[in-house]
């Protein structure tokens, strides 16, 4: 699209599409604001160094204001057309501009869950160090924040900061925004118990007949949202829309239970990826980057069949529109099960495949866990025969577990 003026008024009235938009300033060629489909804008500026075409991230508005990044534009482009490179400016390496380098350069090429990262980068860690040069972070400013975190009551929260703020200043050392990261072996600030929650046969049954129960969707009580300038007013969610995420989560979690597969994964579940009776997790969905063929019980052909006659599953990617946590809020909230948690059901599963016979290896082979011995670079037998069985026996198992039998 054409290059426009931008000015105070235009930045903040300029709308969000279903695409992430780029609008050119008329009045400093290479300087521009982004407009992602979410509605977050942030201003960035396109130079040339040693011939190569490089974009920099400047910062998102509001919080940086348009008078400051077109100065802070103007200063790339000069030091650009002095033969400086702008991203070794010592000048400009406070935490945001390395987390924004972490998540543009990083994250995003080597982790599906970069956006996890990006959430807590935005929650709690710009908040706090933002604006500070990264050299001048101690290791007394990343204890203090994470004993802060603990003290609010999450301490497992605390533990997943530390090992982000450990992998961004390791990342930062690398590229030689650091001599020093501060967070190197410091231990974690709270102890993590390996959860080992099984389902019993009676919650195992509760289960099953809740997933195949019509929700009780509650209307949505209306109050006034508080919307930030320049994002779109969040739509109102119909009743219908939500008894159908409902519906659809509930069947997600039943097919973890079923087929012993992560979350994601089946979430990730499309008729692209079915042929027969087998589903194909593809490499860049399967947690540990293999590419996996899980055999469909009938107990999973069942629930797959009762979704597409009740017309709810998406034509390729079938459940299209429950990916997000606001999606699936509620869905489980009338189950009765205490202490309950979703990744529960495939620990559940593995459990109660190993109980009723199935070699742990095939088991093992089922979850798609990597095998750490050595013999496992030349093993390359696809194991679909054993992987089958087990499954199998695990549907009769379950199938006995939901007759009550």
């Amino acid at each position: 699209m054409p290059p426009i003026l931008l000015n105070d008024r235009k930045v903040q009235s300029l709308p969000a599409t279903d695409k992430r938009t780029e609008h050119f300033d008329r009045g400093l060629p290479g300087f521009g604001l982004r407009v992602t489909p979410n509605g977050v804008k942030s201003f960035f500026v396109m130079y040339r160094f040693n011939r190569e075409l490089r974009r920099k991230t400047l910062g998102t508005y509001p919080r940086l204001k348009l008078a400051d990044a077109r100065e802070k534009a103007r200063g790339v482009l000069r030091r650009a057309s002095l033969g400086q490179d702008p991203e070794r400016d010592t000048g400009e390496r406070t935490f945001e501009a390395l987390a924004v380098r972490y998540i543009e350069k990083y994250a995003k090429k080597k982790k599906r869950s970069w956006r996890q990262d990006d959430r807590r980068i935005r929650k709690e860690l710009n908040p706090v160090w933002g604006a500070r040069p990264v050299e001048s972070i101690t290791r007394t400013d990343v204890r203090d924040l994470l004993e802060r975190i603990v003290e609010r009551g999450a301490p497992v929260e605390a533990n997943r900061v530390l090992a982000l703020v450990r992998k961004m200043f390791n990342y930062g050392f690398d590229q030689e925004w650091l001599t020093v990261n501060p967070a190197h072996r410091m231990p974690l600030p709270a102890d993590e118990a390996a959860r080992d929650r099984v389902l019993s046969d009676d919650e195992i049954r509760r289960f099953w007949f809740f997933a195949h129960e019509e929700p009780k969707v509650k209307p949505v009580k209306k109050r006034r949202l508080k919307v930030t300038p320049g994002k779109r007013r969040p739509p109102e969610i119909s009743i219908e829309a939500r008894r159908r995420w409902a519906v659809l989560t509930r069947a997600m979690h039943l097919l973890r239970l079923i087929t012993a597969q992560r979350g994601e994964e089946v979430l990730s579940m499309a008729s692209t990826h079915i042929s027969g009776h087998w589903w194909t997790i593809p490499a860049d969905v399967a947690k540990n980057g293999l590419a996996h063929r899980v055999p469909l019980t009938p107990m999973a052909l069942a629930e797959i069949d009762r979704l597409k006659q009740m017309g709810l599953l998406g034509e390729t990617q079938f459940f299209t529109g429950v990916r997000g946590p606001v999606q699936r809020r509620g869905a489980l909230d009338d189950l009765g099960i205490p202490d309950f948690q979703p990744r529960d059901l495939r620990r559940t599963a593995a459990s109660k495949m190993t109980g009723a016979g199935v070699d742990r290896f095939v088991v093992k082979r089922i979850l798609n866990h990597v095998d750490p011995e050595i013999t496992a670079v030349y093993d390359r037998h696809s194991y679909d025969r054993e992987k089958r069985e087990g499954l199998m026996v695990w549907d009769l198992e379950l199938s006995r577990i939901v007759r009550g039998e």
